[in-house]
């Protein structure tokens, strides 16, 4: 039984770190309050330690005026926030200097696609078969799995080249490329290149990764803990009250 739940765990274990991706905690970072998280610093000293402020921070309109051993002081909340901000903006910083050029392009898939698509051209088609092709590892998914005679068929229709001939001597023969056509035509075949791309150099840099999540969540925790703290001294308040 032991054996069979230590089996298990490792099969979790191992789809999990398959799929630690960046796009999977993009989430974290795409909100305002991540994004204006890394100014608030900057100006925040100025008013985390002001006691004119901080006497507003009391709550007491709201709350019943005891004070537990558990409550927070107006400044302990004001540091909780400060922290707080400071820390989600760091994981910001770091979110946005070290993440994968294919999640600057697009935190996730679809933005991706539709950008890449935009403006790509035969050449980074030409470019990602070729990494998919001489990669060290099988194809991570399926999308991967596609006939290197179908993306020879596109090449030739959007470039007018046979495999083996050269675009200039395509041209010289008269021969017409179709742009339009060749993604029309052959848009599930480079949905798939996209899609093997977008994952597998979406998975570089993980210790990167790591390192901006556990910034953004203590970040998050320490903005969370004083309103939750104000949510139970109201609740407390008002059931106290009746």
């Amino acid at each position: 039984m032991l054996l069979k739940s230590w089996e298990t765990i490792k099969i979790k274990w191992h789809i999990f770190e398959y799929n630690f991706h960046w796009e999977g905690y993009s989430f974290l970072f795409r909100g305002t309050l991540a994004r204006v998280a890394a100014g608030i610093p900057l100006v925040g000293y100025l008013i985390i330690f002001n006691d004119g402020i901080s006497q507003y921070l009391t709550f007491e309109n709201v709350t019943s005026n005891e004070i537990y051993a558990s409550t927070l002081t107006a400044s302990a909340r004001l540091r909780f926030v400060y922290f707080g901000f400071i820390f989600l903006g760091i994981g910001e910083i770091f979110y946005r200097v070290r993440r994968p050029q294919v999640i600057k392009l697009g935190d996730t898939f679809e933005t991706y696609k539709k950008k890449i698509l935009s403006f790509a051209s035969p050449r980074f088609f030409s470019e990602a078969h070729y990494k998919i092709r001489h990669s060290e590892f099988d194809p991570f998914t399926s999308g991967g799995k596609y006939y290197d005679r179908d993306f020879e068929n596109f090449m030739e229709l959007c470039t007018g080249a046979k495999p083996g001939k050269s675009i200039r001597e395509a041209y010289e023969s008269g021969k017409k490329a179709d742009w339009n056509e060749a993604v029309r035509r052959y848009e599930p075949l480079l949905t798939g290149i996209l899609e093997e791309t977008y994952f597998r150099e979406g998975r570089e840099r993980r210790i990167s990764l790591i390192l901006a999540v556990l910034l953004a969540l203590i970040g998050y925790a320490l903005l969370v803990i004083p309103s939750f703290e104000l949510f139970i001294r109201i609740t407390y308040s008002s059931f106290n009250s009746l």
